[in-house]
């Protein structure tokens, strides 16, 4: 009954005595400016039930916080139950409403240090990109000239929609900043990214936005890379696939994303630990060609760089129906093969001017004939730079290690990388690429 009653009491405290005239709101140059100042805008996505549970973080974080909600969001989340821990009323989202005076539409634009857009809907990305002015959320955005942390919260199939990407890329390359969303399970039931960023790391980027020069926050520039194994289905219990425990692609995309690059893994099979281990990015798996084929068309358009670090096949057998019988009397099996299309030397064909295309060479024989083979595929292939990976005894696919030179295009001599771990050798490929295609 205490439960049930505590809003109406709350409501009639409130008509009675309304907190913004006890003096709870500081003044703009008052008691709070010691302290970061928080704007926290929270859009119309069913995730805004949980923006109660994160005011109350932001205010344990020691942030001064100004709430307001969309139209949308309060059919989510009441403004009441924020309010509680606020310990003053939410800004109202009309621009006209009777609690505004002045400039209120652009007051708190000047006030806060930082704008979180908790939830943010695929129709709100949508608004900011088009500079739409019709709310005091984005009229505060529109007046902003600090940072701006995007928590995005959406089904997944609106995440990967290809409008939805142009505004998020639109809004990253005019300085906002992207937190989430992740991979799991959402309110419709469906699985994919779209969920909204875990609050413990939405708050670790917005302290490390809030530093000077913080890069661990994500950027504009989106990183696509491939790893692992590919396979083909030689029967119903068997197949054939090319070695490779995923491990340098992995660690490649830990290196882009510990950076704050938008980070997405085309991860082929490899084992579930080593899967569990490297869970902070995206990853989207596939098996066959034809499924990293699919991959490829989705993700390639919207990347400003694509590191193909998978074990390709180069050719795949016909699928034998049922269980094929082995015939000893003639050692024969009669395989079929028939060949895989050449994926890097297709994106390359189609990717447009500012993209960046990063392959790798495992090689065999001499060091000058493995320095022969991987420049043909620099030329053939027309990517930018080729990773020569020694397929030397002790090194290769399955090792920890590897020996490796760097070949750029229109370079005449390799750079020479040597002998490295897998996890040494993406730290260093990174700083690389960083410093040469991704200023």
């Amino acid at each position: 009954m205490i439960q049930m009653r505590l809003p109406l009491l709350l409501k009639g405290f409130r008509e009675k005595f309304p907190l913004k005239d006890l003096g709870y709101r500081a003044e703009l140059k008052g008691m709070s400016a010691q302290k970061k100042r928080i704007l926290l805008a929270v859009s119309g996505s069913i995730a805004a039930y949980r923006s109660v549970d994160f005011a109350r973080d932001l205010l344990s974080s020691a942030y001064d916080v100004e709430v307001v909600l969309s139209e949308s969001a309060k059919s989510f989340v009441g403004e009441t139950a924020i309010e509680t821990f606020l310990g003053k009323p939410c800004l109202s989202n009309k621009v006209f409403d009777s609690s505004h005076v002045g400039t209120d539409h652009i007051r708190w634009a000047r006030w806060a240090d930082a704008i979180v857009l908790y939830g943010a809907s695929a129709n709100r990305l949508a608004q900011l990109s088009q500079g739409f002015g019709n709310d005091m959320i984005n009229l505060q955005l529109l007046a902003f000239k600090g940072k701006v942390l995007l928590a995005p919260a959406m089904n997944p199939a609106m995440w990967e929609h290809p409008a939805v990407a142009a505004n998020v890329k639109a809004l990253q390359d005019r300085g906002y900043f992207l937190s989430g969303p992740i991979s799991g399970k959402v309110a419709c039931g469906e699985t994919g990214v779209g969920h909204l960023q875990v609050h413990t790391q939405i708050l670790s980027d917005l302290e490390s936005l809030l530093k000077e020069g913080a890069s661990a926050v994500q950027n504009s520039k989106r990183v696509l890379i491939s790893a692992g194994p590919m396979r083909s289905q030689l029967d119903a219990v068997r197949f054939l696939q090319n070695s490779s425990s995923g491990l340098t692609g992995l660690y490649l995309a830990q290196e882009f994303f510990k950076l704050g690059y938008q980070v997405n893994c085309l991860l082929g099979p490899i084992e579930a630990s080593l899967r569990e281990k490297f869970s902070s990015f995206d990853c989207e798996d596939y098996v066959t060609a034809s499924d990293y084929r699919k991959l490829l068309d989705k993700r390639f358009p919207y990347c400003d760089l694509f590191v193909s670090a998978a074990a390709v096949l180069d050719f795949e057998l016909q699928t034998q129906e049922g269980k094929m019988t082995y015939n000893k009397a003639d050692h024969h099996l009669g395989l079929e093969v028939v060949p895989v299309e050449d994926f890097v030397a297709s994106v390359c064909r189609a990717k447009k001017a500012e993209q960046k295309v990063l392959a790798f060479a495992l090689q065999t024989g001499t060091p000058e004939q493995q320095l022969l083979k991987a420049r043909e595929k620099l030329k053939t292939k027309d990517c930018d730079l080729i990773v020569l990976n020694s397929a030397q005894e002790g090194l290769g696919p399955m090792a920890n290690q590897g020996s490796y030179s760097l070949l750029y295009k229109g370079s005449l001599e390799p750079e020479e990388l040597g002998l490295l771990s897998k996890a040494e050798f993406a730290a260093r490929l990174v700083r690389n690429i960083e410093s040469t295609f991704l200023r």
